[in-house]
């Protein structure tokens, strides 16, 4: 397990990483973890990335714990998680959705709290993602559902790691899971594939609101296409304004599929 601060000096930059721990688990041999760990260390600009494609070619036991509290600065890198050079998490400080902050980057904007929900709710139609851009999410499995035998849960909207079919936007994801917990009846569709965040119910009801504490200690799967790559994440911590604590984030996010 490596934990704590990591002085990116010694990897040809200014910052630290911070508030993340990575467990390399056991890949193959006594001391590999360690061995990778250094190696990327040694040979690559930018060591994380290099640890995540060194695992991805010989899978193992490989997560990280992702924390951001309120009040800390979704621009400085200790309070992102890079997943890799274009997926960038983080929360704004006024709380509101888990955006990709690279892409605000990549375009020159300087994010809002309008413009992440503007993005979030699907404001601007042709232009809005979703909320994580470049970033699509399911939900894996009924772990973290009070019952899933209620009237509401939808087993069949379920995603599968390593396929892409009922992996959504992260609106969509959020909408279907309040969909599921608080709704009488099964989610069945969405009106609109492409932009929309609403899901038809089975009694012909839409719905399309969230409770995003709901996201706490759920089995959620994240896809980023442009690089055929899955992960598991699972949030513990789930700030908003209601309980004081808005911006605020922790999860484990463990590495699961990749084929190429």
């Amino acid at each position: 397990m490596f934990s704590g601060w990591i002085n990116q000096k010694r990897f040809g930059g200014n910052n630290k990483i911070a508030g993340v721990s990575i467990n390399l688990g056991a890949t193959k041999g006594r001391g590999s973890s360690t061995r990778m760990f250094n190696y990327c260390l040694q040979h690559s600009p930018t060591p994380s990335l290099c640890i995540n494609q060194f695992i991805t070619i010989a899978p193992s036991s490989y997560s990280i714990t992702f924390t951001k509290l309120t009040g800390q600065d979704y621009t400085n890198p200790l309070y992102q998680d890079r997943i890799t050079d274009n997926v960038w998490f983080t929360r704004l400080n006024t709380g509101g959705s888990l955006f990709n902050y690279k892409y605000y980057v990549n375009e020159s904007i300087v994010p809002t709290t309008k413009q992440i929900y503007d993005d979030f709710w699907y404001n601007n139609p042709g232009t809005s993602q979703g909320g994580t851009i470049g970033v699509k999410w399911a939900i894996l499995n009924s772990s973290g559902f009070p019952d899933v035998s209620a009237p509401g849960i939808n087993p069949q909207l379920f995603g599968t790691i390593g396929d892409p079919t009922n992996f959504f936007s992260f609106s969509q994801m959020c909408v279907l899971l309040r969909g599921m917990i608080d709704e009488s009846s099964k989610p069945i569709s969405l009106v609109s594939e492409n932009n929309s965040n609403e899901w038809l119910l089975q009694d012909t009801n839409i719905a399309n609101g969230t409770n995003m504490p709901y996201l706490e200690n759920k089995d959620l799967g994240c896809y980023i296409p442009d690089m055929n790559l899955y992960f598991r994440i699972k949030i513990s911590v789930w700030g908003i304004g209601d309980n004081g604590n808005p911006g605020a984030i922790t999860y484990q996010r463990t590495n699961l599929y990749n084929p190429n």
